[in-house]
């Protein structure tokens, strides 16, 4: 790729590989459909771009503007705008009515006549759909959809590279799971996959998947796109990219674009005006900050093209529309349209989840669809994390934490998670389970429970004992081995606490507690992110005064800080501080913990949250769950029987009410673990203060 300078001529518009043999595509072209069309202002805006530079076209069969095209390059070659038809890239496409295997090459020869070229640089399968052979055309009914033959219509389109007709071929509007039936018959795998992708529709899935494949992602709708029925633009109207854009003293788009080209994807723009031409390639000369990403990444999201929306709303489809559907689904997981979104409360119809302590909403992927699929698989919201590598962190979490560790209990009891809709592990080097956690996250991909590694969120942490500063990367390295992974999606440091070097011993000996250094742990932490070991870095049991210290040397800040939180202790404070910081909050001991004291359990033993269940028809671990979700809190909750993991789970598809939430709010507050539980009784504080150790907020 070409270095980035934001100049506006053709030289200093980066450039994307993609795929071989064909010539480098701009990280920035012009789209060249439109409604209504209007001939003349697509010829004009397609010379006004390449005037400015533009050498990336994008057009298709369906849109009718291939002529228009055509023409424009022609008239900039003899204007001398351009020295030749070799200086630009073109991308057409094969409209559904055409993606049959006899019909793909036909339609490639009339779209290169319209264009007046003897090749595209690109040619595209528009869409994973056959429809019955006709003009190309919108609003196809939908009994006239047919199965396609993914490997007669790929090998055609090989056959449109031999020839030298089509320099690349790729496709558009695949999920991976289209990508992996085409990659397992392709000779030429595709070089491009043209999708939806803006910050409103983020795709994080899909382009993890073209990356680790090879295939480069094209943005289309990256402003979010015409509509014919409603004026509402999620993307231009986003009061999140507008309070960036205004920060930065840029427009809207410039910062839409400009995510969109730190992804490494490029993406075709439209725009009729010469301004707004001039506007989209001056992206290049300065970047969002981590601040700016981490806000963009939790805008709810929603996608606003469907296979519904090209299809008539008469008649009963001829296949099944869920295999020609542009909706990437995970087991047990779907990300579906969210509907509008607007301040307050939202109902449940919304499918977003307000956070109380944040003021912010939370994707949340609990359609009604999803609730027709398998009554095995239970849905589970997201939340997106600060750091832009990390994937979104499942709403509920499975702790691992178990005395004493019998591995076959642990390894059964998470891949039964799994089968169950789990995607969200938590170890730690300290519990001993991370052995256990490794063999069932690789048996459940090779049982097929979960498409890949990616699939899952594992979480570990760094052992008092290893926390000094040249042992926190060989301790990860040594829980990566465990865990038989190339990388953890959250590193946590345990506690703030130091031990002297050794084995890790519970309870810890008094005199063997050790000044912390809070700098040097935290830039070694920050290490082993860049080095891509832990794709999001946090701590865990750290107060308000704990995170100061981190804040104030961090060039990473914390993603997570994990703490003992449950309606019995509320964590208010930290909360606050935490969600303005921007760091999420995770929850150990959601149900009240393990009863090692002896004292009870103030959580399962409360009477306000037995009544309130019993109001509700719920369980008292279901209201506890569900107060810490509407909290803006991801809950780790440990349980190694099927049912309980399952009634865990099905907390998201109601909400507690503010009565409810108000009598949770005058539970008398009672914290159950401390910096003390750590140690023996015996011995002394000998080179380090309990009080700088302790987790108590005063």
């Amino acid at each position: 790729m070409a270095s980035p300078n934001g100049g506006s001529r053709a030289s200093e518009i980066p450039e994307f590989l993609a795929g071989s043999g064909g010539r480098p595509l701009q990280a920035v072209g012009v789209g060249t459909s439109s409604f209504p069309f209007v001939p003349e202002d697509v010829r004009d805006a397609v010379l006004a771009a390449l005037e400015l530079g533009y050498r990336h076209l994008d057009t298709a069969s369906l849109y009718g503007s291939e002529q228009l095209v055509g023409d424009a390059v022609a008239e900039a070659a003899r204007r001398g705008l351009i020295a030749s038809r070799g200086e630009v890239f073109v991308t057409t496409k094969v409209w559904c009515t055409q993606c049959h295997p006899d019909l793909v090459l036909p339609s490639l020869k009339e779209s290169l006549q319209k264009l007046q070229m003897e090749y595209v640089d690109l040619y595209l399968v528009h869409w994973p759909m056959s429809v019955k052979p006709s003009k190309p055309h919108v609003s196809m009914k939908r009994e006239d959809i047919v199965p396609m033959d993914l490997r007669g219509v790929w090998e055609a389109m090989e056959e449109c590279q031999r020839l030298g007709l089509a320099k690349m071929i790729g496709v558009s509007n695949f999920t991976t799971k289209k990508l992996m039936e085409l990659l397992a018959l392709a000779k030429i795998p595709p070089a491009v996959n043209q999708v939806e992708l803006n910050p409103v529709w983020q795709q994080k899935k899909l382009i993890e998947f073209c990356k680790e494949k090879g295939i480069h992602v094209t943005a289309y709708s990256p402003l979010g796109g015409q509509s014919r029925i409603s004026k509402i633009n999620a993307v231009l109207q986003s009061e999140v990219l507008k309070e960036i854009a205004e920060a930065r003293g840029k427009s809207v788009a410039q910062i839409s674009l400009r995510w969109i080209y730190e992804q490494g994807a490029s993406m075709v723009a439209k725009s009729m005006k010469k301004e707004r031409l001039k506007e989209n390639i001056e992206i290049f000369d300065w970047e969002l900050t981590d601040e700016d990403r981490f806000k963009i990444a939790q805008i709810p999201q929603h996608k606003k093209v469907t296979v519904l929306g090209i299809l008539s709303p008469e008649g009963v489809p001829g296949v099944d529309l869920s295999e020609v559907d542009v909706l990437e689904r995970r087991r047990g997981r779907i990300a579906t349209p969210l509907g509008q979104y607007k301040a307050g409360r939202p109902s449940h119809a919304r499918r977003t989840s307000w956070c109380a302590t944040t003021r912010q909403y939370r994707v949340d992927r609990c359609s009604a669809e999803r609730r027709h699929m398998s009554s095995t698989l239970v849905p589970v919201p997201e939340v997106a994390l600060r750091h832009g590598s990390a994937r979104p962190m499942p709403a509920i979490g499975m702790g691992t934490a178990n005395f004493p560790v019998v591995p076959e209990t642990i390894r059964d009891a998470v891949l039964a998670a799994v089968e169950l809709g789990y995607r969200h592990f938590d170890t730690a080097s300290m519990y001993g389970t991370e052995p256990s956690l490794g063999d069932a996250v690789a048996e459940a991909q090779r049982l097929g429970l979960v498409a890949s590694r990616e699939e899952v969120f594992v979480t570990t942490k760094l052992w008092c004992t290893q926390c000094q500063p040249h042992l926190v990367l060989p301790s990860l390295r040594q829980s990566l081995e465990n865990l038989q992974l190339e990388y953890v999606d959250l590193y946590l440091i345990h506690w703030p606490v130091s031990l002297k070097p050794g084995p890790a011993v519970f309870p810890a000996k008094r005199e063997d507690a050790v000044p912390f250094d809070f700098e040097g742990v935290w830039r070694e932490m920050e290490e082993c992110h860049r080095l891509g070991l832990a794709k999001a870095i946090g701590v865990s049991n750290f107060t308000t005064g704990h995170l100061d210290k981190i804040m104030a040397t961090a060039t990473v800040a914390p993603a997570v800080n994990q703490v003992e939180m449950n309606p019995v202790w509320q964590q208010r404070k930290l909360r606050e501080y935490c969600a303005e910081k921007g760091i999420h909050v995770t929850a150990y001991s959601p149900l009240g913990g393990q009863n090692w004291s002896g004292q009870g359990n103030a959580v399962l033993d409360s009477e306000v949250l037995a009544e309130i269940a019993k109001a509700r028809g719920k369980s008292l671990a279901q209201v506890a769950l569900r107060w810490i979700y509407e909290q803006g809190v991801t809950p780790i909750v440990k349980s190694f029987n099927k049912d309980r993991l399952k009634q865990n789970l099905e907390i998201f598809d109601w909400e507690l009410t503010d009565n409810d939430l108000r009598k949770i709010s005058q539970i008398p507050q009672k914290k159950m673990v401390t910096a003390t539980g750590l140690f023996s009784s015996e011995g002394e504080f000998t080179s380090a203060d309990l009080a700088d150790m302790e987790i108590v907020e005063e």
